[in-house]
């Protein structure tokens, strides 16, 4: 499985069955969890696995400079990171996984 919490910049996509691409809009105080394919195949198919990927994007640039002159206004003058509070979960690599019942 993989948990995204709120990041400070967008540019977090999943793709859709139909393989479209779609930008993330997490809520203040909510996470966003897909399930992997380990997680699929004990399942027996019955929650598919999710894809995503994280890009420098024309949103994430446009975040940036919003917060730059923000930061500028404030007289701050400090580095900018995108930080995330992404968890990835996996089973042990030795264990032996199966649908369940």
């Amino acid at each position: 499985m993989t948990i995204h919490g709120k990041s400070r910049y967008p540019g977090l996509s999943v793709w859709t069955r139909n393989w479209k691409k779609k930008a993330v809009k997490i809520p203040e105080g909510c996470l966003f969890v897909q399930a992997g394919l380990s997680f699929e195949h004990i399942t027996g198919g019955y929650v598919l696995a999710g894809f995503h990927e994280v890009v420098y994007n024309s949103a994430t640039r446009e975040a940036y400079e919003r917060r730059k002159e923000k930061l500028e206004r404030d007289g701050i003058n400090k580095k900018q990171w995108r930080v995330s509070s992404t968890m990835f979960c996996h089973f042990g690599d030795k264990e032996q996984i199966e649908p369940m019942a």
